[in-house]
């Protein structure tokens, strides 16, 4: 996803769609032989019907304690997000062409700190690491939407610091989740998480441009608003998981 502006930027809009299919042909033969079948639950799903599995998933405390949770973390992070770009160009001073570099050094940063994510957890446990990561990018979230004109190097900078703490916090969040839902129901908990995020990337990106305006030369207005709704909103998602069981007892 980080990477998607670049390519889009230096081979048009089509790159990205025609990266990820490639990417999902040459993985394919990979994971049909190297990932073990996961089959165990189809037959208890099939059991229950399609009314048992929704029953199983919605009625649950905890499940809905993880669908909320992560409605809410999505939505925090993708209503900063989705302006991000259009702030560093009219209000930061960065020229169009200058974004893909912006968004290939944030991506490197994210996918070194969503590693080093995974190995704290196993160390910190995945609730004090999502606190952790959940705290460095409320910070961001501040700097970024009050950033300053500033050269290029800084914008980089920004972005490095942004997307490694919103990468990172997204991998303690999965454990949180996974973690949260019975092993019975698990294949359709996920299915209705993923759902609901998406849910949550367009009313985030609805929300954030009924909130951002334009000035008089073109820059962005009450952008800060909207990195106050997104670290408010990270809060209220650290407070929900803190109060999520996981099926393992921690």
């Amino acid at each position: 996803m980080l990477f998607r502006s670049a390519l889009a930027t230096w081979f048009g809009w089509r790159a990205p769609y025609l990266a990820l299919a490639m990417i999902c042909l040459v993985s394919l033969p990979g994971c049909m032989l190297l990932l073990p079948p996961v089959q165990g639950h189809i037959e208890a799903g099939m059991k229950r019907g399609i009314a048992g599995q929704l029953q199983g998933i919605f009625r649950n405390r905890d499940h809905g304690l993880v669908l909320a949770f992560q409605f809410i973390m999505v939505f925090s992070g993708f209503i900063l997000v989705s302006f991000v770009a259009t702030y560093l160009v009219a209000n930061v001073g960065i020229a169009e062409s200058q974004l893909a570099l912006c968004y290939v050094f944030g991506g490197l940063a994210a996918l070194f700190s969503s590693h080093l994510a995974g190995r704290l957890i196993e160390r910190m446990g995945r609730q004090r690491v999502f606190a952790i990561m959940m705290a460095g990018s409320c910070v961001g979230a501040l700097v970024a939407t009050h950033f300053p004109p500033a050269p290029l190097w800084a914008a980089v900078l920004l972005l490095m610091y942004l997307y490694s703490f919103f990468g990172a916090r997204q991998v303690p969040a999965m454990a949180i989740v996974t973690s949260g839902i019975a092993p019975a129901v698990r294949g359709g908990g996920l299915s209705s998480n993923a759902s609901l995020q998406q849910l949550a990337l367009g009313l985030a990106s609805f929300a954030a441009s009924g909130i951002v305006g334009r000035g008089p030369q073109g820059e962005l207005t009450r952008y800060g608003l909207v990195g106050l709704l997104s670290v408010l909103l990270g809060l209220a998602a650290l407070w929900i998981a803190r109060r999520i069981r996981g099926v393992d007892g921690r």
